[in-house]
């Protein structure tokens, strides 16, 4: 288990994120809100394939979205208390982001972020979860 903090960087357009990985320290993604640039310490614990990039770029639109106020550009459902953003890669290659668990405080207490390809079955899947938001568009 790791800890995340995330942040919008207004100057330099980009969404970083800080992961504390037990033994390894603080590592960095910082993914650019207006290219497909990736860059960071963390980048060198990813193997950078296409799949990976596309993967990233519709994260990338989905906070830049968010950023805006706006919905992205995906399809998306509502199951209960759960909104889910669908993208589809290709026709194998799809990206889901599911919203989960609506805090008091009009925050999603937790984020899954899933990669899924239906052909070989590979998925990859990133679960944020988080404790307290600092959103200044709330205050």
């Amino acid at each position: 288990m790791f800890d995340y903090y995330s942040t919008i960087n207004k100057q330099s357009e980009s969404f970083v994120v800080a992961l504390d990985l037990p033994i390894y320290g603080e590592e960095v993604l910082n993914l650019s809100l207006v290219s497909k640039k990736i860059s960071g310490s963390f980048t060198k614990r990813i193997n950078q394939t296409q799949t990976i990039k596309n993967f990233f770029g519709v994260w990338q639109s989905w906070i830049s979205a968010r950023e805006k106020n706006q919905l992205p550009a995906s399809q998306f459902e509502l199951h209960g208390d759960k909104l889910v953003f669908i993208d589809a890669l290709s026709e194998n290659e799809s990206v889901t982001l599911t919203l989960h668990a609506l805090t008091n405080d009009s925050y999603f207490a937790r984020q899954t972020l899933k990669y899924r390809h239906r052909g070989t079955n590979k998925e990859m899947t990133l679960e944020m979860f988080t404790t307290e938001c600092r959103n200044p568009a709330m205050h």
